[in-house]
């Protein structure tokens, strides 16, 4: 014996559309094509349509009518039409829909007539699944999640933007370090003179030493705001260990104050961004972007100090000798 067929309505057969949106298989332009034509032929066969149809039939016929007879049609609110003649003023029933089903009853009912055999819930998952690729689903940036996101970002370009402003007032702090630094002494001078300076021994140019290391204490905390851009606290940390080595030579000291002014030209073009994110010139997407492309301020002074390691300072094998009159070791 052949299998049983469900029945088809326009050569769609509703049942094998149904299981054919539930397969897991389905990709998603296969669901969308089902999706379509499950509401195509749920629309042409909604009852209301129907209703519809029926309704404007009789009117037609109405107007086909004896001039003698003129009818005028109501639809209660349940779905029953009602025909009333205009000369004499009775009505009577023409359509009886009784207790009106909801839209998703109605629909349901339709399969169940197509051959679908599962239960309500069943046709309302199968139903999701087809539409699920051709319904636009708009999460809203009201959601809480997509709230706390939105706020730390703005925070976080709130802060970057503070940083920039404070970053430009820093230039001339650096200016005036790096005129100190011209007038204090170097080498194992300058190391005496502020060890004792630390025991309140005065000695000459010590005035212009202390102010200068002031400032290198001042500034160096300030120019790292941790969690933004490619600088990382290694990186800082690397620049705030070799300051007592590299302070001792002029070109130490120059390399000190260059790297300086490249930090904070980082901090002015990250709050420059900010700023450009704030007066919505830009997404909040490409400012980050921007900020992750940046140069990365404290690469050159990484490969400065690398030079400087044992091994490759041209003396042979790893011990390194304090040459006081350089002041430095090599």
């Amino acid at each position: 014996m052949g299998s049983y067929a469900a029945p088809r309505q326009g050569g769609v057969n509703i049942q094998r559309l149904l299981e054919a949106a539930s397969d897991p298989w389905m990709n998603d332009a296969q669901r969308s094509v089902i999706g379509m034509a499950l509401q195509q032929q749920m629309q042409q066969n909604d009852p209301m349509r129907a209703l519809q149809a029926q309704k404007l039939q009789l009117e037609m016929d109405a107007l086909r009518a004896k001039p003698q007879t003129e009818y005028g049609f109501t639809t209660l609110p349940d779905g029953t039409v009602l025909r009333t003649d205009k000369r004499s003023g009775n009505a009577e029933p023409i359509y009886s829909a009784g207790q009106k089903p909801t839209s998703d009853m109605q629909e349901y009912n339709f399969a169940v007539s197509q051959g679908f055999k599962g239960s309500f819930a069943d046709y309302q998952q199968a139903m999701k699944k087809a539409g699920a690729s051709s319904t636009n689903v708009s999460v809203g940036e009201g959601d809480k999640f997509y709230e706390a996101l939105d706020k730390k970002n703005a925070d976080t370009f709130a802060a970057l933007s503070d940083a920039g402003i404070q970053a430009r007032s820093k230039l001339a702090q650096i200016e005036r370090l790096g005129g100190l630094m011209q007038a204090s002494p170097t080498g194992a001078t300058a190391v005496l003179k502020l060890a004792a300076g630390e025991y309140g021994i005065k000695t000459d140019g010590l005035d212009d030493l202390q102010a200068a290391q002031a400032l290198i204490n001042e500034l160096v905390p300030q120019q790292r705001q941790p969690g933004s851009g490619p600088m990382s606290d290694a990186d800082l940390a690397l620049f705030k260990q070799s300051l007592p080595r590299i302070i001792n030579t002029p070109d130490g000291n120059q390399l000190i104050l260059d790297t300086m002014r490249g930090i904070t030209q980082y901090q002015i073009q990250m709050g420059d961004i900010a700023d450009q994110v704030a007066n919505r010139e830009i997404s909040a997407a490409e400012g980050r972007n921007r900020i992750k492309n940046l140069k990365n301020p404290l690469e050159g002074f990484r490969t400065s100090t690398k030079d400087k390691t044992p091994g490759k300072s041209g003396v042979s094998g790893n011990r390194l000798r304090f040459n006081p009159q350089t002041g430095d070791f090599e």
